[in-house]
């Protein structure tokens, strides 16, 4: 990971039946996150067995790329995965000088709306 860069981890632990459905809108989220400013780098891995594990991952040159990411439609879909697994999921953000979770998305959606206020 570059010095600047952040990063996403998303890890669900669900039926394979679920997992399918997670996967197939990854691959889409990803393909829409190559196309935006400050991307840097996504991947998706699983393992399958009684349980599918996936493990999700999104890199973005700056933190500002990865606020500007959680308030897009893209990362509301992303979101909507995330709220809507059968077992919730560890989200973790990889920011330079700390990793947080995610009470950081809805923290940068709060802030996103002070600004459009002012």
């Amino acid at each position: 990971m570059a010095p600047n860069s952040v990063r996403l981890t998303v890890r669900w632990r669900v039926t394979p039946v679920e997992a399918r459905r997670i996967t197939e809108s990854l691959h889409r989220l990803m393909e829409a996150a190559r196309t935006e400013p400050g991307y840097v780098n996504c991947s998706l891995s699983t393992e399958l067995g009684p349980t599918a594990q996936l493990y999700y991952r999104e890199e973005w040159g700056t933190e500002r790329d990865l606020q500007n990411q959680i308030r897009s439609s893209r990362f509301a879909k992303l979101t909507e995965l995330i709220e809507h697994a059968s077992q919730e999921p560890l989200v973790q953000i990889h920011l330079p000088a700390q990793t947080r979770g995610r009470e950081y998305f809805m923290e940068q959606l709060l802030k996103g709306k002070d600004n459009e206020r002012h």
